[in-house]
């Protein structure tokens, strides 16, 4: 369920409403946010394309996502990104300004300078982190399916402290499909990733790899 923040404003003193007011993410926010998260997942995606070709045999081979479907599942992924970066942004922001009572708006915004500062530090490996993560798990979906090709894969790094994380670092070597079906990330920070054995047999010729196309 979203943090409703809106609520928190009738709580607020005047001076409180004015900084949440000047300093809240809106429309124009999310939509850069979601361009920015677009261009790192579409990145993240043609990065990885690259590594499972290689790994089934094809060095060298630049991804080149242009197909119009998963570029739309890719923008998809970045706006509802957006859409709750900003909504977290704002709630946690009239939390923090309910929290204090400071006698003037200045006192108010050196509060927000370095609360703002210290806030993106911390979510904003996270933001990276899951956006390339979710676009890696989906280029390795769509160029084995695309491929046709099988295989096997293990989850890497071999150390965990997370429930699900272990349990799929215990099962160890797991057909290629249910690791496709159960990407990473499993949780915030989570470091995990699908190291994939393909059956180089069953590849296609490099003329007809899918590349992103």
């Amino acid at each position: 369920m979203p943090l409703e923040w809106e609520p928190l404003l009738q709580n607020m003193s005047e001076a409180q409403r004015l900084i949440h007011e000047r300093a809240r993410l809106d429309s124009v926010d999310v939509q850069r946010m979601s361009a920015e998260l677009l261009a790192l997942r579409r990145q993240a995606f043609n990065d990885e394309l690259l590594l499972q070709a290689e790994a089934l045999g094809y060095p060298d081979q630049r991804g080149n996502l242009t197909d119009e479907y998963l570029l739309a599942e890719l923008e998809a992924q970045s706006e509802e990104d957006a859409k709750s970066i900003a909504n977290t942004f704002n709630y946690f922001l009239a939390v923090g300004l309910l929290a204090l009572l400071f006698p003037t708006v200045k006192d108010y915004e050196r509060w927000f300078l370095q609360w703002s500062a210290e806030y993106w530090a911390q979510k904003d490996p996270v933001i990276v982190q899951i956006a390339a993560g979710t676009a890696a798990a989906l280029a390795q979906q769509a160029f084995y399916q695309r491929n046709r090709v099988g295989g096997s894969a293990k989850l890497q790094p071999r150390t965990a402290v997370c429930p699900v994380c272990l349990g799929w670092i215990a099962r160890g070597l797991v057909p290629l499909f249910v690791a496709l079906n159960n990407p990473p990330p499993y949780h915030p920070r989570c470091p995990h990733y699908w190291e994939i054995r393909p059956e180089r047999a069953a590849a296609p010729s490099l003329a007809d790899l899918w590349m992103g196309e």
